[in-house]
């Protein structure tokens, strides 16, 4: 990218400092040097798409309502559709994850404004982001994640496991079942990843980056993949202190069905919790990147925990199970 840089803007300077991608299949490098004045920037950051160049537009687009609806977000001050790059403002490093592992401020603090956030997406009207809106969390495409990062990835590449035709008749009963249930609720603006990582904090606020792949979705997706997160461990009593929160903030808004509320909390994570496994592993069999692996086991047994409580689940709960306990001792 140094190069690319050198050949669009000759007359200036760079330095090119590697950022770590997370989990992403994006690449990012922090820019500082002689930047052009008009920016008044002293850095930003190089976010290159390549491998997914199609998510460039989409994270333009994505950008632009979050400008309109004031979510706060990286402003994006240069964009390359030949090389597949953007220049982004500079928010730093210091993400919602890494403040929950220290020990200077309050965790819960974050959290609550991190609902505050969220909540401020749900209400964006779909007509704001036709993207979004025109991309949802349906049946096709829990069956996409079903297949691809569930049977796939999970099963067949990492845990190598051949399921019989009996095997497989339980996990598509199951996954029919949930994806079912989890398309059939109110649909309302899903970043799709609002996770700790994914969360920015500066000047007093946080920020959201990685919105690409935003969607129209069921509300307890992203309300799970903040709560449940992967990255951070939650206490119990702040998990529910968080959802109480929430469902207090959003009871006259019409953005979910009440009744269901923990029923489709609780679905929701299972279908996060295996898609997130899968990830992992297609994470390390693309870019070779181990640092995820680790956390799968935790993953699906987080999964199974909550599998567990549900008789409807049952057969798929003992055969995932099973094959947990055998890849794990192998």
């Amino acid at each position: 990218m140094d190069n690319v840089l050198k050949k669009l803007f000759p007359q200036h300077t760079f330095q090119l400092a590697p950022v770590s991608p997370g989990a992403s299949s994006k690449r990012f490098f922090r820019v500082s040097g002689s930047l052009p004045s008009l920016w008044k920037q002293s850095s930003l950051l190089l976010q290159s798409m390549e491998h997914k160049p199609e998510s460039l537009t989409d994270y333009i687009e994505i950008q632009r309502v979050f400008e309109s609806q004031s979510v706060p977000s990286p402003k994006i001050f240069y964009k390359n559709t030949e090389f597949n790059f953007l220049l982004i403002e500079d928010l730093g490093e210091q993400t919602l994850e890494n403040l929950a592992r220290g020990d200077r401020f309050s965790i819960r603090d974050f959290y609550f404004k991190a609902i505050d956030l969220l909540i401020r997406l749900q209400i964006i009207p779909g007509f704001v982001s036709p993207l979004a809106a025109r991309r949802a969390f349906d049946y096709e495409k829990f069956t996409y994640e079903y297949q691809f990062h569930f049977r796939e990835q999970l099963l067949k590449n990492y845990y190598q496991f051949e399921l019989t035709q009996k095997e497989e008749k339980i996990f598509d009963d199951f996954h029919h079942k949930l994806a079912a249930e989890l398309a059939s609720q109110p649909r309302v603006f899903t970043h799709r990843d609002f996770q700790s990582s994914n969360l920015l904090y500066l000047y007093d606020r946080l920020h959201l980056v990685d919105f690409q792949d935003a969607r129209w979705g069921l509300a307890q997706y992203d309300l799970v993949s903040l709560i449940e997160d992967v990255y951070v461990t939650l206490d119990e009593s702040l998990k529910l202190e968080l959802k109480k929160y929430y469902l207090g903030k959003t009871a006259q808004l019409d953005l979910y069905n009440p009744d269901l509320f923990d029923q489709i909390y609780d679905q929701a994570l299972i279908q996060r919790k295996l898609h997130d496994a899968g990830a992992f592993v297609y994470t390390y069999k693309l870019f070779g990147n181990k640092k995820y692996l680790p956390y799968i086991s935790n993953v699906i047994s987080h999964a199974l925990q909550t599998m567990r409580r549900y008789e409807a689940f049952g057969d798929a709960y003992d055969l995932l199970n099973r094959i947990m306990t055998y890849g794990d001792h192998r």
